[in-house]
């Protein structure tokens, strides 16, 4: 999975557990010390003001804790992290998202939404090469920017057990496809994928991410989270996107990809909104996402 969406994830995650809790320690093993931050110069959070034709950026956190404890003197009483396509203007032809994935700030809008009484935030990561000659090689300038809405949020929990079937099924047929066409490299991701799902121990050893023991999440959430690490298969050369065939084997090959990565989308959501004191998912993804936040851009 591409770092800019799993950072939102764990922002998401850990947000949640700091703002149930009040409890900095939630994210002692994800800031800075997780892969998300890796290569990361800097992490800020940031607000933009307007004078005539001047615009400015106007710092707000400097780090993920200190953006939690603005969250919570702001008022935010929950986040949501929200998979949401890239705005297009009209007439406008792109590849699929699957296909743009791996490249910075492409392929999706990997958002996260704070709501609190008058209305929602929408938090949006922006990545950028800083200093490419460092030696540490952290590079990498990333900031949130806060898109304030007066809109109240409007999510509805989906079925964990439905996304988890879809995810395994998706899981079940992409493999079936790998294996057809001898695509020994990849068809071992997606059996792994079906594995975690029924894993007791769904993470690899070595395992340094969003997800972390501070939080608690249930082993169903585990398990999801695993086969979303394990199927993901995304990003740019050499990468699943490199595989064409011609004919009905490439349509079949579209049909697959794209099943399996919203699949793989949803389930990510699912997981990264999971509601740690109830140990349910409030995660909805549908098409007002797509109307809601596509005018944004």
């Amino acid at each position: 999975m591409q770092t800019a969406i799993s950072q939102a994830i764990g922002l998401t995650l850990h947000g949640n557990a700091f703002l149930e809790t009040g409890a900095i320690d939630s994210c002692k093993h994800f800031w800075p010390g997780s892969n998300e931050f890796k290569f990361c110069e800097f992490i800020r959070f940031v607000d933009i003001s307007q004078e005539g034709q001047d615009i400015s950026d106007n710092l707000l956190a400097a780090d993920p804790p200190s953006w939690f404890k603005y969250l919570q003197k702001r008022g935010i009483e929950r986040l949501n992290f929200i998979p949401a396509p890239m705005a297009m203007k009209p007439g406008q032809n792109a590849p699929p998202a699957r296909m743009l994935v791996g490249f910075t700030n492409s392929g999706g809008r990997w958002l996260i939404e704070a709501t609190h009484p008058g209305g929602t935030d929408y938090w949006e990561g922006k990545w950028r090469i800083g200093d490419d000659k460092r030696e540490d090689r952290n590079i990498w300038q990333v900031f949130y920017f806060r898109l304030p809405s007066e809109r109240k949020s409007t999510f509805q929990p989906d079925d964990p057990q439905i996304v988890r079937e879809r995810l395994q099924n998706s899981l079940h047929a992409i493999h079936g496809f790998a294996e057809k066409h001898g695509l020994d490299n990849f068809a071992p991701c997606f059996e792994r994928g079906v594995q975690a799902l029924g894993a007791s121990t769904p993470l690899p050893a070595t395992y340094s991410g969003a997800v972390t023991p501070e939080l608690n999440l249930s082993l169903q959430a585990l398990q999801v989270w695993g086969a979303v690490m394990a199927g993901w298969v995304f990003g740019t050369m050499g990468s699943w996107n490199d595989v064409s065939f011609s004919g009905t084997d490439q349509e079949e090959y579209e049909a697959v990809s794209e099943e399996h990565y919203q699949a793989l989308l949803q389930a990510a959501a699912l997981v990264a909104n999971w509601n740690m004191r109830q140990g349910k998912s409030v995660s909805k993804l549908g098409d007002w996402a797509a109307r809601l936040i596509g005018r944004r851009d």
